[in-house]
């Protein structure tokens, strides 16, 4: 198989037929989410298996030499201090590698926009998907962030709550894509 070059210029172009029907707005629990309590919308299998390999192969090509060690690990005073049970008030703790695709003259923005992954993140079909599936109209001002998860890494708990950014502070849409593949055993959302 020839090796994929760049992003197609719609996310509508890596979907199955069920990822189609959920952007359509024709897959029941799309709106309005899943998982209980109508905050998350889970879904596997809407990206098909051979694009999200081959945009795997490609992110590590271009962009993986770009992404910088985020590591926020849980500070041990938060625990050595504690005096009563379930005081705890832990920060949000992660480990990954990043690029905050912001600064469009960042080494990792050229390399995202080379291979067209920002033009796909701002694309009709990506902001239609998350708006059907969050089930209202989008912010235009998104911000955009690779993640990529290696062995052990991870995202503890967390809020994800602004209430010192008047944009967010009564919420705010946080899409998450992720590429599988045959390296990945599982991943877990608590």
């Amino acid at each position: 198989m020839r090796a994929m070059q760049s992003f197609p210029a719609e996310f509508a172009d890596l979907l199955t037929r069920q990822g189609r029907r959920i952007l359509d707005g024709r897959a029941p629990n799309a709106a309005g989410a899943i998982a209980g309590d109508g905050r998350f919308f889970i879904a596997s299998g809407i990206v098909a298996r051979d694009k999200a390999a081959a945009v795997g192969r490609l992110l590590d090509r271009h962009v993986a030499s770009h992404l910088v060690p985020l590591v926020q690990a849980i500070p041990p005073e938060t625990i050595a201090n504690q005096t009563r049970n379930y005081q705890e008030r832990l920060p949000k703790t992660v480990r990954a590698r990043t690029a905050y695709l912001e600064r469009r003259g960042s080494k990792a923005w050229r390399a995202a926009e080379s291979i067209g992954l920002v033009a796909i993140l701002g694309s009709t079909s990506f902001r239609r998907f998350a708006e059907v599936v969050a089930g209202r109209t989008l912010d235009p001002a998104m911000g955009r962030q690779v993640l990529r998860y290696g062995p052990g890494d991870y995202a503890g708990p967390h809020t994800d709550h602004h209430p010192e950014d008047p944009r967010a502070r009564d919420g705010y849409i946080d899409m998450h894509v992720s590429f599988g593949h045959a390296d990945i055993a599982h991943q877990y959302l608590v």
